[in-house]
């Protein structure tokens, strides 16, 4: 099972610092414009969550994060650093996995973090048990990697991704294959981290998983930013009421100017925007009076779909 991080080794920086910051950045691959004047701001301690459809520019933007994509415009800064191929020193305190690790089928976990370590110089053997420990395959640290299910090789990459204890860790998709125990485990590595003062970016296409353990999130659709923010802010936006009423269209006509959206549903009028009490006083006003009202909560799902066009 995956273990928390020991508490003896908490990062001592200020919460809320700004660990990320990310200015106008696009990047244009020939005629297309893949990614468009993204700004992001990341802080000390936080899970940022950074979702969007296959396509819509998640990867090139991280790619222009760690270095490995040149913008063609903005700016990336890491702790105060600038970012960005051949200038990549604030990268030492950086750890990613991106996709599916890279692993050599006939090396074990351990081999791997050992070789690592190696390279990278100033990891102690100690370190490679402790993150063997921390991502729950030390049992399994003997075996070739090969031999491996997709969630094992995925907590293999994390384990690679925490060996140096970064600063700021990027996951994305990292409980791809991970049965529902695993992806529990996960998530609570990722708080304990969190609670230490690493900073997480997460990436995931299983939105439930996002809402519980994010603190921040942002949304990009066709290379722009179409919403960032807290995610308990951002799900309030798709709070609303249900009425039922003898002519929804009506009552949408009534509560135009008023709602942020009115959508007629058969016998129904869903209504966002203007609280329960506020859309019964203008349907009652307009000789409209509901028959049925049923306040609703909106999640990371249903936001994430009107956001994103159905998710296009």
């Amino acid at each position: 099972m995956v273990q928390a991080i020991p508490k003896t080794q908490p990062i001592l920086k200020a919460r809320g610092e700004t660990v990320l910051r990310v200015e106008g950045l696009s990047k244009r691959f020939g005629g297309v414009l893949a990614v468009e004047g993204v700004d992001l701001e990341v802080r000390r301690g936080e899970i940022f969550g950074f979702l969007g459809p296959n396509g819509a520019g998640k990867t090139t933007t991280l790619g222009m994060i760690l270095g490995l994509v040149e913008p063609s415009a903005g700016k990336v800064e890491l702790l105060g650093e600038p970012v960005r191929p051949g200038r990549t020193h604030a990268l030492r305190k950086v750890g990613a996995l991106l996709g599916a690790p890279a692993i050599y089928p006939h090396l074990s976990a351990r081999q791997h973090l050992e070789l690592i370590a190696g390279l990278q110089g100033g990891v102690s053997r100690q370190r490679v048990e402790e993150v063997l420990e921390q991502v729950g395959i030390a049992r399994a640290a003997h075996r070739a990697a090969g031999s491996y299910s997709t969630g094992m090789k995925q907590r293999l990459g994390v384990a690679m991704a925490l060996l140096a204890e970064p600063e700021l860790l990027i996951l994305d998709e990292p409980s791809n294959g991970m049965d529902p125990s695993g992806m529990k485990e996960m998530r609570e590595l990722m708080r304990s981290l969190a609670t230490q003062g690493v900073t997480i970016i997460f990436s995931s296409h299983i939105l439930h998983e996002v809402e519980q353990v994010c603190d921040r999130i942002a949304v990009i659709h066709k290379g722009k930013l179409v919403a960032q923010g807290a995610v308990r802010d951002l799900l309030a936006r798709g709070d609303g009421v249900r009425v039922r009423v003898e002519s929804p269209e009506e009552a949408a006509l009534a509560l135009g100017g008023l709602a942020e959206r009115a959508e007629v549903q058969g016998e129904y009028l869903l209504v966002r925007g203007l609280e329960a009490r506020a859309v019964v006083t203008r349907l009652v006003q307009a000789g409209l009076p509901p028959s049925e009202v049923v306040p609703i909560e909106g999640g990371l799902e249903e936001l994430f779909l009107e956001l994103t066009g159905g998710g296009q």
